[in-house]
């Protein structure tokens, strides 16, 4: 009798701790982290429409004054604007523009941007 009490006391303790192991996991997945947006500026070196390939993004890629480059998707929520503050679209954009972009950066690297502004 006392060895089926201690057995069942073992069961409900295991059982306890892979309910209490579920619930811990379900709070760390529920708080996401916060996105932080960033600002880069400088002169686009490369414009891409996604054209040709299936699921392609229209890009750009932007040099700073130092020679750093970034590349940046644009999605289609992306908000592009010309030096007066007028929508343009993404083909408005050319080689040698100076542009401001307001970027976040995406859990798999990828740097989205959320505004291109044309300087």
């Amino acid at each position: 009798m006392k060895k089926i009490l201690f057995a069942l006391i073992a069961v409900v303790f295991v059982a306890s701790l892979c309910f209490a192991q579920k619930d811990s996991t379900a709070a760390c997945k529920a708080a996401p982290a916060a996105v932080e947006t960033k600002t880069f500026s400088g002169k686009v070196e490369a414009v891409s429409f996604g054209e040709g390939r299936k699921g392609a993004k229209p890009a750009i890629v932007v040099a700073d004054e130092k020679g750093q480059k970034l590349d940046f998707v644009a999605k289609s929520s992306a908000t592009i604007v010309s030096k007066n503050g007028k929508a343009i679209d993404m083909t408005d954009i050319k080689k040698g523009d100076k542009v401001s972009v307001e970027y976040i950066i995406k859990s798999d690297g990828i740097n989205r941007a959320k505004s291109i502004k044309l300087e």
